[in-house]
C-alpha cells in the first residue's frame, strides 16, 4: 500500500461515546477507576464535559452478561441514547425536592418491579410488590419512557394528599386513570390496615424480595445534563433529589445506584449548599494524564490493520509499555508541529491545544482535533517511509 492510501484508511473514532456502537470496547482504556467500578466499589463518577462518563455507562451495560454471571443485574434508568427519558420533568417538574425525591424512589422501585417480574420471583415481598405496582398500572410498559411517565402520573394523582382514584378509563382520552396504594409519606395505621405502603417502605421489602432471588441491582442514570438543558432551577431540585435518594438506600445491600454526572453541575449544586454531600463517599472524578491519553490515540490507531501491516509492527507489542506506544506514535507523527528548541513535542502541542479553561484535557476534544486534521488536509498527517 502507497503511503496515500494508507493515510486515508487512518481512523481516531467518533467524539461522541454513543456513537462508536461496538468500537467502543476496543478502543477503552481500562485505567483503575473501571475495574474499580466494575468491582462495585464506585457508586458516583464525576467528570468534565467529554471525559469519557458515557463511555463508562455504555461499557457497564455492555459488560452485563459478565456481571450477571456474578449475581448482579444491570439496569439502565435512562435511555442509552436518542430522547431523554427524563425531558418532561424540564417543562412540568414536581412541585418541590420532596416530590422529586418520591418520584426517584417509585421510578426505581418500578424498574426493581420488572426485574422481579422477569427472574419469575414468587417470594411473598416480590408478590407484593408486583401486585401493587400493577394496582398502580406502573408495571410492564414497554420502554423506559413510558415506565416514567406512568410513575410521574401516578405521583401527581397523590397531591395533594394521598388518594386512592379509580381504575376506569377517561372517556374523552381513553387512557387508564391511576389507582394504587402506594403513598410517599408512611400511612396511618388505618391506611396500612387497608393496604397502603409508603414507597421507602416497598424498596425495602424489594431489598429482601432480590436477594431472596439471589441478586444484586445496579440502577444506571447518565444523560443528566441533557435532561435539565436551560432549566437550572428544575436541575437542581432534581438532583439534589436523586442524590438523597441515593443516600436513603445506601442501607440497601442489593440494590445500588450508579449515577454519571458532569463535574461542574456538581460542584455547581455543592455551591448552592448540600450539607449530606459530605456522605457521597463512594465517588470518584475521570481525570486524564498524558499517558492516558497517548493510550487513547495508539489504541485507536492499532485497530487499523493496514497501519500494523505498513510498518510490519504487532498491536500487542506496541501496547506492551508506555515507551512502546510513544515511539509508535512518532513512528506516525512529526516530532513536532512547531519545529524549534524550545516548541513542544507534537502529543504535548496536541494536548495543549485542546486544553479547557480548568487546564484540562478531554479525550472528546483531542479525538475532534485529530478527526479535523485529516478531514482538512491529508497532508497535514506526515506519514513516514518504513526505515
Amino acid at each position: 500500500m502507497e503511503r496515500r492510501e494508507l493515510l486515508t484508511t487512518i481512523a481516531f473514532g467518533q467524539r461522541v461515546a454513543e456513537d462508536e456502537g461496538n468500537e467502543l470496547e476496543n478502543y477503552f482504556v481500562e485505567t483503575d477507576l473501571w475495574r474499580r467500578l466494575l468491582n462495585g466499589e464506585i457508586d458516583i463518577v464525576y467528570g468534565a464535559k467529554g471525559s469519557g462518563k458515557s463511555a463508562l455507562y455504555l461499557l457497564i451495560n455492555k459488560k452485563s452478561d459478565y456481571l450477571l454471571e456474578k449475581r448482579i443485574k444491570v439496569v439502565s434508568a435512562e435511555n442509552l441514547r436518542g430522547t431523554t427519558v427524563f425531558r418532561s420533568l424540564a417543562e412540568n417538574p414536581p412541585r418541590d425536592e420532596f416530590e422529586f425525591i418520591g418520584l426517584w424512589k417509585l421510578y426505581i422501585l418500578s424498574l426493581i418491579g420488572q426485574v422481579l417480574l422477569d427472574y419469575n420471583a414468587s417470594g411473598d415481598s416480590a408478590t407484593k410488590i408486583i401486585e401493587m405496582l400493577r394496582e398502580a398500572n406502573i408495571l410492564e410498559k414497554k420502554s423506559l419512557t413510558s415506565i416514567f411517565n406512568y410513575v410521574y402520573n401516578y405521583l401527581t394523582s397523590l397531591r395533594p394528599q394521598a388518594i386512592e382514584v379509580d381504575s376506569s378509563f377517561d372517556p374523552i382520552t381513553s387512557v387508564p386513570t391511576l389507582t394504587g396504594r402506594i403513598v410517599l409519606n408512611e400511612p396511618t395505621p388505618e391506611k396500612i390496615e387497608q393496604g397502603f405502603r409508603s414507597v421507602s417502605d416497598l424498596l425495602d421489602m424489594a431489598n429482601q424480595a432480590i436477594q431472596e432471588i439471589n441478586l444484586e441491582v445496579w440502577i444506571l442514570f447518565n444523560r443528566l445534563d441533557v435532561a435539565f438543558a436551560d432549566r437550572p432551577e428544575v436541575e437542581e431540585n432534581a438532583l439534589r433529589a436523586l442524590f438523597r435518594t441515593y443516600l436513603d438506600l445506601l442501607s440497601l445491600d442489593h440494590i445500588n445506584m450508579k449515577i454519571f454526572i458532569r463535574s461542574d453541575i456538581w460542584k455547581r449544586l455543592t455551591a448552592m449548599g448540600f450539607r449530606e454531600a459530605s456522605h457521597i463517599t463512594r465517588n470518584t472524578t475521570i481525570t486524564w494524564d498524558r499517558a492516558s491519553l497517548l493510550n487513547l490515540v495508539i489504541k485507536r490507531l492499532v485497530q487499523n490493520k493496514d497501519i500494523l501491516s505498513y510498518y510490519k509492527l504487532d498491536s500487542n507489542e506496541i501496547l506492551k509499555t508506555l515507551s512502546n506506544q510513544d515511539k509508535f506514535f512518532y513512528t506516525i507523527f512529526p516530532k513536532q508541529v512547531e519545529v524549534g528548541p524550545n516548541k513542544p513535542k507534537t502529543l504535548d502541542w496536541m494536548i495543549g491545544r485542546t486544553r479547557d479553561g480548568t487546564k484540562e484535557t478531554a479525550p472528546r476534544e483531542l479525538i475532534h482535533l485529530l478527526n479535523s486534521i485529516k478531514e482538512i488536509d491529508d497532508n497535514a498527517i506526515i506519514v513516514k517511509t518504513v526505515d
